[in-house]
């Protein structure tokens, strides 16, 4: 899981057991490059900024910069960790490791299971970024998260997120930001369940 930080050009990843580190743009740019990685891993500098195990569990998030006054009170806009998994979105502070929550998708009929293995944005404003998870199992397909509206309904925190479209079933994919682009998508639609009952009549 990794991204690039749309406001530094920071590459930012996480190692198994959820440490969040970064390398630095100014630094990525002077690189030599090597006809084997070895030769050049001199060079890498890596550097900390979080730790935090329950991050294990993403296959992938993006980095955005919102306001998220319902999680955080007081906190004001701040740079964010975000990505998707099962029903839940996991929300960390890249500024303090403290400010973390996992919150609970709701709106438009939308309870996806499983991991979301790529997750992008359009638009990386800092008004209303538009964040997207694809998942991976070919049937929730590929929802909006809407960060800057999460609330809290008296018992816990939720996050409008809507089905856009489909994405096929795959076991490896990876998200790319469009950081100056308009999304694509059109508004999320509302996803309906359909149950069918089969009734068994002995004479």
């Amino acid at each position: 899981a990794a991204t690039f930080d749309p406001f530094t050009g920071d590459y930012v990843y996480k190692r198994n057991g959820g440490e969040i580190e970064k390398l630095n743009y100014t630094a990525i740019v002077t690189y030599t490059g090597y006809a084997t990685p070895p030769a050049g891993t001199s060079q890498v500098v890596e550097t900390e900024i979080l730790i935090n195990s329950e991050l294990n569990g993403l296959a992938d998030f993006d980095i955005a910069k919102f306001t998220a006054g319902s999680l955080f009170p007081g906190a004001g806009e701040d740079l964010y960790l975000v990505g998707c998994r099962a029903n839940e979105v996991f929300v960390q502070s890249l500024t303090d490791e403290n400010n973390f929550r996992k919150v609970t998708m709701t709106d438009y009929g939308t309870s996806p299971t499983g991991p979301s293995g790529a997750s992008w944005l359009f638009r990386g404003d800092t008004t209303n970024p538009d964040v997207y998870c694809a998942y991976n199992n070919g049937i929730d397909g590929v929802l909006q998260v809407n960060v800057t509206e999460i609330f809290n309904d008296g018992t816990e925190d939720r996050i409008p997120t809507g089905f856009v479209s489909r994405s096929a079933l795959t076991s490896s994919n990876d998200g790319l930001n469009c950081e100056k682009a308009n999304s694509p998508f059109g508004p999320p639609q509302t996803v309906t369940t359909t149950t069918s009952t089969t009734t068994t009549t002995t004479t």
